[in-house]
């Protein structure tokens, strides 16, 4: 579904897709297209797993996990957990000035989701 004669100009198109799939409540339907996305950034040459674009596609995919309830909520946990060990080694690699925001933004993530199970 990526691939176009001309690369992968879809995943822009599916990543805000999926963005606003998320701000609709179409939490598996934004979860689908994020990990459709998601392969794309971790394995191109300029991004890969630690890169600013992956780790909030990823954020986003725990969000969307985390709203559909039940066992995807310990899925969504453990995403996270992998989620903050990217955000550890970014601290060697070329995005290691935002290596403090990312783990800011991952615990805000976090805090928002536990909150919002409590209410």
């Amino acid at each position: 579904m990526l691939e176009t004669s001309k690369g992968n100009h879809r995943l822009s198109w599916l990543n805000m897709l999926a963005a606003f799939k998320l701000q609709h409540g179409e939490y598996a339907e934004a979860e689908r297209l994020e990990r459709e996305v998601l392969p794309w950034m971790q394995t191109h040459e300029r991004l890969g797993k630690g890169s600013l674009q992956a780790l909030g596609t990823t954020r986003r995919i725990i969000e969307t996990m985390w709203k559909q309830g039940g066992s995807k909520v310990e899925e969504a946990r453990r995403l996270a957990e992998e989620a903050a060990e990217l955000v550890k080694a970014m601290g060697m690699s070329k995005f290691a000035k935002y290596q403090e925001e990312e783990r800011q933004m991952l615990r805000d993530l976090m805090a928002q989701l536990e909150n919002e199970s409590e209410s």
